[in-house]
Formats: C-alpha cells, structure tokens, sequence
C-alpha cells in the first residue's frame, strides 16, 4: 500500500499528555507498506523560510504527538 497527503490532510489533532489541545501541521505525510515493513514519514520542508525558534516549536509538537502513540494509526 503507498498513501501521500498533502496540507490540510495531513494535519493531526490531539491532546497532549499535559491535557491540551494541539494540531500537528506536517506539510506531506506518506505511509509506504509492503509484506517486510510498514513506514510512516511526517516532512516538514521549509527551505530557510522558518525562524529556529519556529522550528523548535514544531520540533515539540512532533515529539508531544509522538507521545501520544497515535503516529501510526491513520
């Protein structure tokens, strides 16, 4: 199975282990499965257009939405 999403599609809600709301806003999300692996990316692709203090805000979303254990479910 291959399956690519595009912005808005790829936006995840959820609710963080502190108990807030949050969305994770990825600009592609593909999920590639075959008979020996099934792989799931979230890209971010900014290009030097986003400040590091941007960057690290999305840094901890992904890694709250990790958290949650909801990565691969969709």
């Amino acid at each position: 199975m291959q399956r690519v999403d595009l912005e808005p599609g790829t936006w995840r809600s959820f609710i963080t282990q502190a108990g807030t709301a949050a969305i994770l806003k990825p600009d592609l999300f593909a999920h590639l499965a075959t008979d020996d692996s099934d792989d799931h990316w979230y890209l971010e692709i900014h290009l030097g257009t986003e400040s590091m203090p941007v960057l690290l805000a999305k840094c901890r979303t992904y890694s709250a939405y990790k958290a949650t254990g909801r990565a691969h479910s969709r």
